[in-house]
């Protein structure tokens, strides 16, 4: 059976004796660093990746801080899975004497990077040991940080996190997009044509026939705009003065959904633009519609839809930057109605006499 370096803390603590006593520790890499001697300088750097095997390991850590400073050091290490930008641990320390201390980390092999953030420290030094005895059985799978990927771009698994006594021989992908998908491979790829959350687990196999799985969410977005088909106009051509003018479209978003949709018009030939006017959902004819008010005689009327989806993606449809359009002709006012009307009666009743064909014999 397998002891934690908890349990051996524990031991070594009732036995009155060094940690050292229960483990054998084997240097992987170290990172010294001469930080300066200039003072009152908050100073941060990152360390090149490195891998632990094995289930558990420590950092064994020093620093010297500036002589003749009047504020103390401060000594801050944190650690991070390779690839990921929230840290799994850390440890700050304090003081203006020459520091040191051990920092174990437990059951968490894989692969990993420090960052080191230094207030007035002249140098310090980061060991990094793995017990050799803690390899034996152990199979981790990693699938990697969650991610997000944009629609019909490739997106990219990674499982080089995941870490075995005896070596890793399959690593297996499985998910649903509409259908089943199982991808092989330590790093393979894949594209998403849905936007939508996914669950992607990989399971991790070893030479002994050992298993174990790790998920990841992979949140795919919506970059594609609304859908602006065929427009119609009520009534259509030019109108006649007074005459409101209805707008209707038939807009659609399979992915996220219409979240609105304007026109905007313009009375100078596209200088200036009105303030949009909201297109309205008419659930019986699938059309989204609104009116336009302008009524002023002799005027260009020229206008454009928009429309956003749910994800924030707009289109607009200008009909080909030439703009939909009509103008607004005059009506006539109701006394040359009469007159008209009476002229055309007139005309016709003399025709009719002149063919003698209106009278009946």
């Amino acid at each position: 059976m397998r002891v934690s370096i908890l349990a051996l803390v524990f031991l070594c603590l009732l036995l009155g004796t060094d940690l050292a006593c229960a483990v054998t520790w084997s240097e992987i890499t170290r990172f010294p660093k001469y930080w300066g001697t200039a003072p009152y300088v908050l100073r941060e750097e990152r360390t090149d990746n490195f891998t632990c095997s094995h289930v558990e390991w420590r950092i064994v850590w020093s620093y010297t801080p500036i002589p003749i400073v009047a504020e103390q050091a401060e000594f801050n290490i944190a650690i991070y899975r390779t690839n990921e930008t929230n840290y799994i641990m850390s440890m700050n320390q304090g003081g203006n004497t020459t520091t040191n201390g051990t920092m174990y980390v437990n059951n968490l092999p894989g692969e990993f990077y420090l960052k080191f953030v230094v207030y007035n420290v002249l140098n310090s030094t980061a060991v990094i040991e793995q017990d050799i005895e803690s390899m034996a059985g152990w199979l981790v799978a990693d699938a990697g940080p969650d991610k997000t990927v944009d629609e019909d771009v490739q997106a990219q698994f990674d499982g080089s996190g995941s870490a075995d006594d005896i070596g890793i021989i399959s690593y297996v992908w499985t998910f649903v997009d509409s259908t089943p998908v199982t991808l092989t491979g330590k790093t393979p790829t894949y594209t998403f044509s849905n936007p939508d959350n996914y669950t992607v687990t990989l399971n991790v196999t070893d030479a002994a026939g050992n298993w174990a799985t790790d998920v990841a969410t992979i949140t795919v977005r919506d970059i594609t705009p609304p859908s602006i088909g065929t427009i119609s106009q009520s009534p259509s051509g030019d109108v006649d003065e007074g005459q409101l003018v209805k707008v209707s479209a038939n807009i659609t978003d399979a992915a996220s959904g219409v979240k609105n949709a304007s026109v905007i018009y313009s009375i100078d030939n596209g200088s200036s633009w009105h303030t949009p006017l909201p297109m309205v959902y008419n659930s019986t004819t699938g059309l989204y519609e609104t009116t336009i008010l302008e009524n002023t005689s002799g005027t260009w009327v020229k206008y454009k839809i928009i429309a956003y989806d749910t994800a924030g993606n707009l289109v607009t449809e200008n009909n080909a930057g030439q703009y939909y359009s009509y103008q607004i002709i005059p009506e006539l006012p109701t006394t040359y109605a009469i007159l008209l009307f009476i002229l055309a009666t007139t005309l016709a009743v003399t025709t009719c006499r002149k063919s003698k064909r209106c009278f009946l014999k």
